[in-house]
């Protein structure tokens, strides 16, 4: 099993779940879903990526349509994909700890990261869905870049 990458939130702040991606080739369609694992599975967006070109002089796609193909209610004002895959959760809570998987998909590779969202409340207490645990009082920061770069680094 892939080994899980590990990202700690405050609550009631936005976090970003990071993901990148490049492909060796150019593809004109491919999709993105994320899944919240922990919640049995739980698809939480997909999109489509459709009539994609490579920008002269890069290796970034850049693609003219984009189709939101399913997005869950209950995220429907608190998640944004961004260019490079990246989910972008806003207000997050308690009940968003927990592991969460992405995949891209294009018609000839595919690829999946898999990442562990733990939550820390006002006490500085981390909280992962079980009994928080004591004396880890930190979080990590992710900025948001401009780069479509390696295939899920």
């Amino acid at each position: 099993m892939e080994a899980l990458t590990p990202v700690v939130a405050e609550t009631n702040q936005s976090i970003l779940l990071p993901v990148s991606y490049r492909f060796s080739q150019l593809k004109e369609y491919f999709r993105i879903s994320w899944r919240f694992v922990s919640r049995k599975n739980h698809l939480i967006i997909m999109e489509s990526r459709n009539k994609c070109t490579m920008q002269e002089g890069t290796e970034e796609h850049v693609c003219l349509e984009t189709v939101v193909q399913h997005l869950a209610p209950e995220y429907r004002d608190r998640v944004m994909l961004l260019a490079n895959a990246s989910l972008l959760i806003q207000n997050v809570g308690s009940e968003d700890a927990g592991i969460y998987e992405v995949s891209i998909h294009a018609l000839d590779v595919s690829a999946m990261k898999i990442i562990n969202l733990s939550v820390i409340r006002g006490t500085g207490r981390l909280w992962d869905g079980g009994e928080p645990a004591g004396g880890l009082n930190w979080k990590q920061e992710y900025h948001i870049s401009n780069c479509l770069s390696s295939l899920l680094s």
